[in-house]
Order: C-alpha cells, then structure tokens, then sequence
C-alpha cells in the first residue's frame, strides 16, 4: 500500500503544513484562525493558509480588523497625543517661544564675542613699515 504525506510548507518556515501550528506564519495559530477546526475559512474566521486573510498588506497578526480590506487598525486620535508628557499645549508653546529668544540672544552673543576676537587679534598684528 502507499502512504501519501502533503509536504507543504506554506509559509517557508521549514516545518510542513502537516506538523506546523501556523501555516502561514503570520503569529495566529490554526486554532485562532479555523476556531471550529473544520478546515473550511467560515464567515467569522480568517485564513489559516493566508497571512493577510483580507488581502490588505497587513497580516492578520499586527491587523485589527483581519476580514475587512478597507481598515486595518483604529485612527490616530491626535488630540489625545500628550506634548511633553501631560503639560497644556499653551505652556509648551510659551517654553518654545522662551527658548527661541534664548537661542536668539546666545547666537547673538556669539557672534559678538567672535567679532571682538577677530578686532582683538587685527589689533596684535605688527604694522608693516611703508617706507622700506
């Protein structure tokens, strides 16, 4: 008699699809994935042979919306991102409006200081006698 054995291996992971957990690689385990374990993707499950069940770019893993191709994770919600940690927005703006005058006053400060370099060391040069 002959015994057949499916050596697929759907996923490149060098285990076949016969010993492998995850088929497709994509972190979610069959019994994540075919929930009644009846080898037919129903209605509520994704795809144990496909990482990206919805064909989305996202595999079903990092995707929170597995079955639906248009969404794959919850909108940034930019209001509720905290600018330096839990400070008003109107201080971080008055803090950024102080450290550009600082900033102003020190490249101002430098330039001045440069300027008294460079009159300090004309003056330290010998002069050049005109008549020779």
């Amino acid at each position: 008699f002959t015994v057949l054995v499916d050596i697929t291996d759907t996923d490149g992971d060098g285990t076949y699809n016969y010993e492998d957990t995850d088929d497709d690689g994509d972190g979610v385990l069959h019994t994540e994935e075919d929930i009644n374990n009846n080898g037919i993707v129903d209605d509520d499950e994704t795809d144990p042979l496909r990482a990206d069940t919805d064909g989305d770019g996202h595999d079903d893993n990092s995707d929170k919306y597995p079955l639906d191709e248009t969404k794959w994770r919850e909108p940034v919600k930019w209001t509720n991102i905290p600018i330096a940690g839990d400070m008003d927005p109107g201080v971080c703006f008055g803090l950024l409006i102080v450290f550009i005058i600082i900033l102003v006053i020190l490249i101002w400060f430098l330039r001045q200081r440069r300027i008294e370099k460079a009159k300090e060391s004309f003056g330290n040069e010998p002069e050049e006698e005109e008549n020779k």
